[in-house]
């Protein structure tokens, strides 16, 4: 049976919308919940600093927490971290949060040891990036000194 309305018009059987600032609102919120220490399941320790943050976000960005969360930390809430640099680790907890990362010349090797370690290859790669546009401009400058 075919359902008309007044116009004569068949209303749509099904319509999917999608809003388009749904995930920058949604990891906006995620972040002021961890920022609030709201729903924290899990907490790194770096140095006796606490970092308060949610499995479901680490796990989503960082194969690294991904499997262990499935093993060897399974039922663990803290884990303490060692040999890693707490601003590193600072920059890329922001990363997973806002999807922002600031790369500069002081941070560069531990952000990039850091996200070798969690597995975080978009960080990685742009790290290395970094590096090598760094190396290639200090590159230029020697060689433009030399002609000069």
């Amino acid at each position: 049976m075919l359902v008309r309305n007044a116009d004569g018009v068949k209303p749509p059987v099904e319509e999917k919308r999608e809003n388009d600032d749904y995930a920058n609102s949604f990891l906006e919120s995620l972040n002021r919940l961890r920022l609030g220490r709201k729903y924290c399941d899990f907490s790194l320790d770096i140095g006796g600093e606490i970092i308060h943050v949610h499995k479901c976000a680490l796990a989503a960005v960082s194969p690294y927490f991904y499997t262990r969360f499935g093993t060897d930390l399974k039922g663990i809430t803290t884990l303490t971290l060692e040999n890693v640099e707490l601003t590193a680790v600072k920059e890329l907890i922001e990363y997973i949060y806002t999807g922002t990362i600031t790369i500069t010349q002081n941070n560069v090797r531990e952000l990039l040891r850091a996200s070798d370690l969690f597995e975080i290859e978009w960080v990685k790669e742009k790290c290395e990036e970094f590096l090598e546009q760094n190396a290639n401009a200090r590159i230029s400058v020697r060689m433009w000194r030399f002609a000069g």
